[in-house]
């Protein structure tokens, strides 16, 4: 049945299975394939890990832009609404082309489902971004990978101008697998052969198992840690630090976006170097200072001042912690959390221990949500106030009534529940 408007648009897509009868990129190839290989004509910057990959991408692509490139963005998942996964020049897919490509592609997706190809929700997506960023001529792709790297459907590219890698940790382990190194194994697996390896060390295990395997592919490694980068000042509207003693600002907040920042600088240099001329210190500047990504650390300066942040990991969660810890100094928390069952909810929690006054156990609008007095049972180990209710607006005027003048309203989790509490809070 044919999509006639955006929202019988997305159903179609939702209608697909998000994972495949078995892992690997027959079913991505072969739908691209059909279309063209639209995926063929088009120079891309690679982006995977566990945390930053959204900042890293929203950063890369402002500043590509400003360079004067048309760059295509594609990111997952969204915060704001379906057509933020799919951007050129930092506006989103319009409507109309959106119902179009998904009429386009889905018939092809029929075509293989009668020859028992099975194509996920993500190949999909993937597949139909592909072709509206070749049908646009783009000059250059920011593309960020889904959950994984070997196997992700992004990982059909050819070649890459560079690849970046951002913080690796635990996260979709009963996909990627349970330790540290077989999820960097996974992700490492999407660097090309002769491209540019962007990388800010961690570990020394995961060091020499991407250093290992760039060598192998015969590119270049550049250390995101080499840069002299120097935090000055954060706070919760700006943060600022020098790079070659002259000062940056970005919008997003925490340290850790500083290291993301430096990933970025890194990339923008080796792409400079790689051929993109018009990349300048200016159009680093101006593009970092103006890059936004909702629902990271985001500040809402509201009668109660409210915060949201996607953190849904235990490296999130830490992130999250010691940004509070920075920024929100002698303030009352009230937090509300909801989170996916499928996530290390037990860790990840923990590592917010005894940092709220009041904690409100929600559930995100997602079929993988964590029930929330299953939460709560969790919760109850690391905070000494903790409540339900399942609706995440009803959570917020619920801590709305219990706040003071030293009130700080967080909500974190998940970016599905993100997505729910902005657009309410924007409205």
């Amino acid at each position: 049945m044919e999509s006639t408007n955006l929202q019988s648009a997305i159903d179609t897509i939702g209608s697909l299975r998000r994972f495949g009868s078995r892992p690997g990129l027959d079913s991505i190839r072969a739908l691209l394939d059909l279309l063209g290989n639209p995926q063929d004509k088009l120079k891309y910057v690679h982006v995977a890990g566990t945390n930053g990959k959204g900042s890293v991408c929203a950063m890369l692509s402002k500043i590509l832009e400003k360079s004067g490139y048309k760059t295509g963005l594609y990111i997952s998942p969204y915060v704001i609404e379906f057509r933020e996964r799919i951007q050129i020049n930092s506006k989103m897919i319009p409507e109309e082309k959106l119902i179009d490509l998904v009429n386009i592609v889905y018939s092809k997706v029929n075509e293989l489902f009668e020859k028992n190809i099975i194509v996920t929700e993500f190949e999909m997506i993937t597949a139909i971004a592909f072709l509206y960023f070749a049908e646009e001529k783009c000059d250059i792709v920011v593309l960020e990978t889904g959950m994984g790297g070997q196997f992700d459907a992004t990982n059909i590219i050819k070649t890459s101008c560079a690849d970046v890698i951002t913080p690796i940790s635990l996260d979709h382990t009963a996909i990627l697998g349970n330790t540290i190194e077989k999820i960097c194994d996974e992700k490492r697996r999407i660097l090309k052969k002769n491209s540019n390896v962007i990388f800010y060390r961690q570990e020394s295990t995961i060091n020499q198992m991407i250093e290992s395997y760039t060598s192998e592919q015969a590119s270049h490694i550049y250390y995101a840690d080499e840069l002299n980068i120097n935090p000055i000042n954060s706070d919760l509207e700006r943060n600022s630090f020098t790079y070659n003693n002259e000062a940056y600002c970005i919008n997003l907040l925490g340290n850790h976006q500083i290291v993301n920042a430096s990933i970025v600088i890194a990339t923008a240099n080796a792409l400079k170097l790689s051929g993109f001329n018009l990349i300048t210190n200016d159009s680093i500047k101006n593009g970092l200072s103006e890059a936004k990504n909702p629902g990271r650390f985001e500040y809402f300066d509201l009668e109660v001042p409210t915060i949201l942040d996607g953190a849904h990991n235990p490296s999130g969660t830490l992130a999250l912690a010691n940004t509070l810890s920075q920024l929100v100094k002698n303030k009352k928390i009230i937090c509300i959390i909801g989170m996916l069952k499928d996530k290390d909810v037990n860790l990840a929690i923990s590592n917010l221990s005894d940092l709220f006054d009041y904690v409100i156990c929600t559930e995100p609008k997602n079929k993988r949500k964590m029930n929330c007095y299953k939460l709560k049972s969790i919760a109850d180990k690391y905070f000494h106030k903790t409540d339900t209710e399942p609706d995440v607006i009803e959570a917020y005027k619920k801590a709305q009534t219990m706040s003071s003048d030293d009130t700080v309203i967080l909500i974190c989790g998940s970016l599905y529940l993100i997505s729910e509490i902005r657009n309410y809070l924007n409205k």
